[in-house]
């Protein structure tokens, strides 16, 4: 639990840097850190940097937040490790904190920039790949210690978690991959077995 504790503390303090740097790109640059300045942000987003055909500043900042802060060393690894980790004892009946996984996730969407490829490649993708070996792993020893209704119940339970995870936290993009993967190995890989019986 307390191991849990510290990992937690390493997505706490990268989700502050980012909030920090959410509250203070709209005023970057010449602007000091008021929040009024966001007004003069705005207006130097449609004429100087329209006309000289940059960056919006918004994008720039969420592009040196990804360079500087999750690029840096390891943290986007040991960001998506912890993630994982959290996720993986919760599948095992540890308690998860929602609201903090939410932030994380929303913070990796964020910094797609209008798409979701930091959240695929960072995070979506290997998530997928663990839970693919995890319940790969599980379904087939439960598969072969318990009797086919008890196993379905399972697999319809797991199932059901997987939902509540998607609703909780999860990006919505990860929903379709997610249930599929989830279906495949609880079901689909023991089809024959299933209906044998």
């Amino acid at each position: 639990m307390f191991i849990a504790l510290l990992r937690w503390k390493h997505i706490q303090r990268v989700l502050v840097a980012w909030r920090v740097c959410k509250s203070r790109t709209p005023i970057l640059g010449q602007f000091s850190c008021c929040r009024r300045n966001s007004q003069a942000s705005a207006l130097q987003n449609r004429t100087y940097v329209t006309q000289n055909k940059l960056k919006p500043v918004y994008d720039v900042g969420l592009e040196l937040f990804l360079s500087t802060v999750l690029r840096s060393g390891d943290v986007s690894g040991r960001t998506r490790g912890v993630m994982l980790e959290q996720i993986k004892a919760e599948r095992m009946g540890e308690a998860l904190d929602v609201p903090l996984m939410r932030s994380a996730v929303r913070m990796l969407v964020d910094l797609g920039l209008n798409s979701t490829r930091i959240y695929e490649n960072v995070f979506e993708g290997p998530f997928l790949t663990e839970t693919d070996a995890f319940y790969r792993q599980e379904s087939a020893r439960n598969y072969a210690d318990m009797p086919v209704a008890a196993y379905l119940e399972y697999a319809e339970q797991r199932h059901r978690e997987e939902q509540r995870r998607l609703d909780d936290f999860l990006y919505h993009s990860s929903r379709s991959k997610l249930m599929q993967l989830t279906s495949k190995c609880l079901l689909f890989d023991h089809g024959v077995e299933l209906i044998e019986v």
